[in-house]
């Protein structure tokens, strides 16, 4: 025999998946920033690296590498890398590619350091 209460209405399942809905809509920005700053902070950690062997590169050869491909692989999925070099230091900077989601980043799409470790956009970095 049924009782009238087994189970639950077409109602409350629709009020169960409207706040199911709304939470969610709250906090899908929020994720979507953090991923984002994970990703930068990838980008950056990829030029703190790129530094690092920039400087044992002079140490060994007694000035900076013109190559960015000199200074080992420099790839990732969302950032292209470029190294610019002068006679008395360099510039490494990380470009967001125009495909990736990290075009979103708003005012840290392009991150820099250069031979003094001056960090632009300061903002962006940690």
């Amino acid at each position: 025999m049924l009782r009238a209460h087994d189970g639950f209405s077409l109602l409350e399942l629709l009020v169960a998946l409207a706040i199911v809905a709304i939470l969610a809509g709250m906090a899908w920005p929020g994720y979507q920033q953090w991923v984002c700053q994970s990703r930068r902070g990838a980008a950056i950690n990829q030029l703190l690296t790129l530094q690092l062997r920039q400087e044992a590169y002079k140490v060994e050869q007694g000035q900076f590498s013109t190559s960015l491909a000199a200074l080992g692989p420099a790839s990732d999925e969302h950032y292209d890398y470029a190294l610019n070099t002068t006679a008395t230091g360099y510039l490494l900077t990380a470009y967001a590619k125009t495909a990736s989601p990290q075009r979103s980043d708003q005012g840290c799409q392009r991150l820099t350091l250069d031979v003094d470790a001056q960090r632009w956009p300061p903002a962006c970095w940690p």
